[in-house]
């Protein structure tokens, strides 16, 4: 088949190195204009325009999908797919193609529909994932699936890494997708009262409210790596409230003395605090304006040994930190 592929970051990557590999023609690969990045703040490519390049593919970068309606009918295309392309695209444009478009979602629709769906499968504890393929339609993220293909959620996994085992699933179930819109296999309409949504992230995500169960907030530090993170402002007597971004955490059951935020115990390895429900461990931290460091190398760092009463509490914007 003829497919002119709408990608932009990694994830994208290996269902586009997928199609080219698979033999279907890839006349022309859109993806976002490349935008600085760095302290330098030097252009450099998105990861679809870098592969399909090696690839020897014609690229495009539109600031508008639309903008680049003419290049897709040239292409002539049979099928548009997108994949992390990071627009919508409308519907005079899908026209252009004979099957229309399909899109690689990173989650088991009508699960977490939305731009975070990998963060929200492991911010809900879902014990299973994987990847849709769907026919684009005006609602976000509704039309009707072609293709599934689920696995397990491993234990501690984080964004990037349960992405990566997704973004491996997607070019195979990409390939049985366009083999079955060739044979003309029906598409199976979603049930759209079980439709939960995943919007996209934002800095008040990271936010660690200590008042909530350790479970949650374990979660929540795998979820919201690498952006944007989680965090807690570090309260001393005598000292200046601090934002402390946490890198790794693990939830500990159990009944634990004082209130919610409360260190309550420095042990091996960890940092120990007081949950709503439970406690959480944790295990790897960064100080702001500091580097990271083990939360042996931060208890020690910070005496908190010595700190009687130091707790955390969740950021609040008026601090002024």
């Amino acid at each position: 088949m003829r497919v002119v592929f709408a990608g932009t970051p990694e994830f994208a990557v290996p269902v586009l190195r997928a199609v080219a590999g698979a033999g279907h023609a890839v006349p022309l690969v859109l993806s976002q204009p490349d935008r600085p990045k760095g302290r330098g703040r030097v252009l450099e490519a998105t990861p679809v325009k870098a592969a399909a390049l090696a690839l020897g593919l014609a690229v495009e970068q539109p600031e508008r999908i639309g903008d680049a309606a003419e290049a897709i009918r040239g292409a002539a295309p049979d099928v548009i797919v997108t994949a992390a392309y990071g627009q919508k695209v409308p519907g005079r444009v899908l026209r252009l193609a004979r099957h229309g478009g399909l899109n690689v979602h990173a989650s088991l629709l009508p699960r977490h529909r939305g731009a975070a769906p990998v963060a929200y499968a492991i911010l809900a504890g879902d014990v299973e994932s994987g990847v849709t393929i769907f026919r684009m339609v005006n609602e976000m993220d509704a039309g009707p699936v072609l293709v599934r293909a689920a696995f397990p959620v491993r234990a501690g996994e984080t964004t990037p890494e349960l992405e990566g085992r997704i973004a491996e699933a997607a070019g195979p179930a990409l390939l049985e997708a366009l083999r079955r819109l060739e044979a003309g296999t029906a598409f199976e309409e979603q049930d759209h009262a079980r439709a939960t949504v995943a919007p996209k992230l934002t800095r008040a995500d990271g936010v660690l409210d200590f008042a909530r169960p350790a479970a949650e907030l374990e979660r929540r530090v795998r979820a919201m790596t690498p952006w944007p993170g989680t965090w807690a402002v570090l309260e001393r007597p005598g000292a200046a409230p601090m934002r402390v971004a946490v890198l790794a955490a693990a939830a500990a059951a159990g009944e634990f003395p004082g209130a919610p935020g409360d260190i309550v115990e420095l042990r091996k390895g960890a940092v120990r605090v007081r949950c709503g429900t439970g406690a959480l461990d944790l295990l790897r931290v960064q100080p702001e304006s500091r580097k990271p460091v083990t939360a042996d190398e931060f208890a020690n760092g910070f005496r908190l040994r010595e700190a009687a009463g130091a707790r955390f509490a969740p950021d609040d914007p008026g601090r002024g930190l």
